[in-house]
């Protein structure tokens, strides 16, 4: 039941979304979508509390990790219509969330980024297929990989490598 409107594009590195803003806000949508990340993704959603879009649209930015959270501020984050999603945080409650982030605490003095959890979590699910394969041999490791569970230890929600383009296939 959802009808899609359109997009509008941006270079990468702009610094004004207000064209795609304008085009956003004269769509006729009830939802927008902001597929940016990192710094565009910080600048895009000053712009739209800027431009007052919050006040009539839904706008969702797929993946907010706590560094463009702190630097979007507090104030747009808490608007009714500003949704977002975190990769990761070191509170989820999956089965070995906490016990990394613990680690990770005690090692560096700080709680882990989603960065460093993703980077733990490939290098843990690489070498679990690395020994279910009995060696380091490329397509025996991908083999493993086919349809292994991504990541169990920290999200624990079904993400798997496809088998058919061996890449990730993940819920967001």
């Amino acid at each position: 039941g959802v009808e899609y409107l359109g997009n509008s594009f941006v270079e990468f590195g702009a610094t004004d979304y207000s064209q795609a803003i304008t085009d956003a806000r004269n769509s006729g949508a009830d939802i927008i979508s902001f597929n940016l990340f990192a710094s565009n993704h910080v600048q895009s959603a000053r712009q739209a509390s800027e431009f007052g879009l919050f006040d009539d649209f839904v706008c969702v930015w797929p993946a907010t990790g706590i560094i463009e959270a702190e630097q979007i501020g507090a104030e747009t984050l808490s608007n009714d219509n500003f949704y977002a999603s975190a990769p990761w945080y070191w509170e989820h409650e999956a089965e070995g969330a906490q016990a990394f982030a613990d680690a990770f605490q005690s090692e560096y003095g700080e709680r882990p980024l989603g960065f460093s959890a993703s980077m733990y979590a490939g290098v843990r699910t690489t070498l679990k297929a690395i020994d279910a394969a009995g060696g380091t041999e490329t397509a025996d490791i991908r083999n493993q990989m086919e349809d292994r569970e991504l990541f169990p230890q920290l999200w624990g929600v079904g993400e798997r490598f496809r088998a058919c383009d061996h890449r990730a296939s993940i819920s967001t």
